[in-house]
C-alpha cells in the first residue's frame, strides 16, 4: 500500500509518491521529480514507445500493459505534485522565501572573492555542514532537508530555496543571491 505524500504548509506537496519509500513513505530523492523537466519529459516519450508499441502488437502484451500502468502512475503522481498553486500558497511559499534569502546570502562570499581566490574554504565548508540559518523545521523536512535544533546548513537553506523556487515557476539559480 502506498503511503500518501506529506505537505508542507497545509496543502502545498513537494515530493510525491514517486519520490517517497514506498513501505515508510520517508523521502528518496535529493530533489522532487519534477524539479528535473527533462526527466518527465524522459517517461512521457517512454511512455509513447510502449503505447506505439501495443498498437502495433511488438512484444508481449501483458508486459507492455504492466509498462504502461507502472509509467502512467508514475507521470501522474509526478505531475499531481506541481499542479498551479493559488494565491494563498504562493503567498507563503513568498515568504518562506523572503525569509530564507537574506540568510543565504550573508553566508555566500562575495563574487570578487570567489574569482580571486580569497573566499575562507575553512569557513565555506563550515557554513555547509554546520546548522546555522534558523527555519521553519517542518516545511525544512517536506522539503527532504535534514533539521537540527531548527536550524539547517547552508547547503540546506540553499535546497530549500531551489525546490521553492521551481515550485513557484521561477529561476532556481543560487547565484542569483550572491553579492557582487
Amino acid at each position: 500500500m502506498a503511503v500518501p505524500a506529506k505537505q508542507a504548509d497545509g496543502d502545498i506537496t513537494f515530493f510525491g509518491e514517486v519520490d517517497r519509500n514506498p513501505r515508510t513513505g520517508a523521502i528518496t530523492s535529493e530533489y522532487p521529480s519534477w524539479y528535473w523537466p527533462r526527466q518527465l519529459e524522459s517517461l512521457k516519450d517512454e511512455l509513447r514507445r510502449v503505447d506505439q508499441a501495443l498498437d502495433t502488437g511488438v512484444g508481449s502484451k501483458v508486459e507492455l500493459k504492466a509498462k504502461q500502468r507502472d509509467l502512467l502512475a508514475k507521470v501522474d503522481s509526478i505531475e499531481s505534485c506541481n499542479k498551479g498553486l493559488n494565491d494563498v500558497q504562493k503567498d507563503k511559499v513568498r515568504g518562506h522565501l523572503r525569509e530564507l534569502e537574506p540568510e543565504i546570502a550573508r553566508l555566500m562570499p562575495c563574487d570578487s572573492k570567489m574569482r580571486s581566490g580569497k573566499a575562507d574554504p575553512h569557513k565555506e565548508i563550515e557554513y555547509d555542514e554546520t546548522p546555522c540559518i534558523k527555519v521553519d523545521a517542518g516545511l525544512a523536512r517536506d522539503l527532504g532537508v535534514r533539521v537540527d535544533k531548527g536550524r539547517v546548513t547552508r547547503a540546506g537553506a540553499q535546497k530549500m530555496w531551489k525546490i521553492m523556487r521551481r515550485r513557484l515557476g521561477e529561476e532556481s539559480n543560487i547565484e542569483a543571491l550572491r553579492k557582487e
